[in-house]
């Protein structure tokens, strides 16, 4: 019954994948100009009218599944009418559109091939989704359904849990977009800010908490929420007090400014490949945190891991041609480093000092606690980071940096940039509330072997060969620490048998 109601869903959405085709062209055209804000507009409109059309088509005319997407594929092909009229008429793009012309065909040969392969791709991800969900739901799949069946009796239920649950997948994913550890993306967002003519520390560190207000009505929301006792969250388990409270959020707080900071000295002083491959040595930290905070057994292949992280490190330290293409002097390319080192060591501590509190300290189980250990130490970093940037004098020069930027520009870096932080923020906390703070920092080194290569295309950083030889020691590194988790998966599943 469902796939036959997601089968009439679907049918009625084919118009709207030429529509995203054409919308995929037509909006480059104008963003290849630094016109954004009209896109941004007739999206935001559409996005009010499918509202409209959608209660229209569903609540008044009865149409359901087959209304809901009609009016999606509408949507779709009214943002593409609106952008092309906006191109055909707009004086901005006069010297610009000419109208259609053959030689648009030119290279389709090389673009039908890179096209191709990427279809390919697409399938092969898509039909793997599909055989996963069909060997879970199949009898041979009962041991996968048993597994799942075992985790939320023991969580209090899917209802309750599916916040956690799904927060945990999204940490997953977002944790590759973080610019705390190796598998940094965010980082280049970042760097987009200094590359621009942007040079406010103290403007880079608010931004890292200046989203979290967005998260308030979920807080109040799971807040008044009932939820389900389970095995860490029973009425015999004591609040801890406002005082107490009051005295961690604050601590985290500080902690995360002055690390926030250390991350925007070390960027503004260093290239996003040297930055990033610092970096690596974050997951060498929190293995040593964890061992004294979190009970972590550090063996032979941790051990190892911790040494060859440091030493790629070190290489870099040692490098004194890395500072020599980048217009950075040598004093300031050894500042950027030593922060981004030290800043490295101390949010491994406060990803395992979070750990340490949802375990020992807040002892509940709830997707409020998440948003909580998120939004209040964010506000009280974001004060700190407003007195440091009127103290510092650092106010008086954003005028003038939004005018070097642009104003729509200068808005939208900083206020995608908040919004990829919050997300990121929320991810790890949420994995670190499910599984461990040394898991998140593994999620987030996934993405470390082509993090130097993005740097080299984008920001034009120099990978030579010392870079290449820290690269690789690195990604040595990583490789040591899976095979202790694959030794650690064969022990448990002795021990399960």
């Amino acid at each position: 019954m469902i796939a036959s109601a997601a089968a009439v869903f679907v049918y009625e959405l084919i118009p709207e994948i030429f529509a995203y085709a054409d919308n995929f062209l037509i909006q480059k055209f104008p963003q290849a100009q630094s016109i954004v804000a009209p896109s941004a507009y007739i999206s935001t409109a559409t996005l009010i009218l499918h509202l409209f059309l959608t209660w229209l088509a569903i609540y008044k005319l009865g149409l359901g599944l087959i209304g809901a997407s009609l009016v999606l594929s509408l949507s779709w092909w009214i943002v593409v009418v609106a952008q092309f009229v906006y191109i055909v008429k707009t004086d901005l793009c006069k010297y610009t559109w000419i109208g259609f012309t053959i030689r648009a065909l030119s290279g389709l040969g090389g673009f039908l091939k890179l096209s191709v392969s990427s279809v390919v791709m697409f399938c092969l991800e898509t039909w793997y989704m599909q055989i996963l969900v069909l060997l879970a739901t199949s009898k041979q799949g009962h041991l996968l359904q048993r597994s799942l069946r075992v985790y939320l009796d023991n969580t209090g239920g899917i209802e309750d849990d599916l916040p956690s649950l799904s927060i945990t997948f999204l940490g997953g994913f977002t944790r590759n977009f973080s610019n705390r550890s190796a598998g940094t993306k965010l980082a280049y967002a970042l760097q987009l800010y200094y590359t621009k003519g942007g040079n406010s520390k103290w403007m880079q560190t608010i931004v890292g908490t200046a989203g979290v207000p967005f998260l308030l009505p979920l807080l109040i929301y799971f807040s008044l929420k009932p939820s389900v006792p389970n095995q860490t969250n029973t009425p015999n388990n004591s609040s801890p007090s406002i005082i107490s409270l009051a005295f961690l959020y604050a601590f985290f707080g500080i902690f995360n400014a002055g690390a926030n900071l250390m991350y925007a000295y070390g960027l503004l002083y260093l290239p996003v490949s040297t930055y990033s491959l610092v970096c690596a040595t974050q997951l060498a930290f929190n293995a040593l945190f964890s061992y004294f905070l979190n009970s972590l057994k550090l063996t032979p292949a941790l051990l190892n891991s911790v040494v060859v992280l440091t030493i790629s490190a070190s290489l870099l330290a040692l490098h004194s041609e890395s500072y020599g293409s980048t217009g950075i002097m040598k004093a300031q390319y050894v500042i950027g480093f030593l922060c981004t080192l030290v800043v490295s060591a101390l949010s491994s501590l406060l990803l395992s000092l979070t750990q340490f509190s949802f375990e020992k300290i807040l002892r509940k189980k709830t997707f409020s606690v998440i948003l909580e250990m998120l939004i209040y130490p964010s506000m009280v970093a974001a004060c700190v980071c407003v007195v440091g940037l009127f103290a510092s004098g650092e106010w008086k020069s954003l005028k003038g940096e939004m005018e070097q930027i642009g104003g729509v520009s200068y808005v939208m870096i900083l206020a995608w940039t908040a919004v990829a932080w919050t997300v990121f923020s929320v991810g790890a906390l949420g994995l670190i509330f499910e599984v461990s703070s040394l898991f998140t920092n593994v999620i987030g080194t996934v993405a470390l072997p082509i993090l130097p290569i993005f740097g080299v295309m984008f920001f034009h950083d120099k990978m030579d060969g010392v870079k290449v030889v820290a690269f690789i020691l690195a990604l040595w590194g990583f490789i040591s620490y899976m095979y202790q988790n694959y030794l650690d998966y064969l022990k448990s599943k002795a021990l399960a048998s």
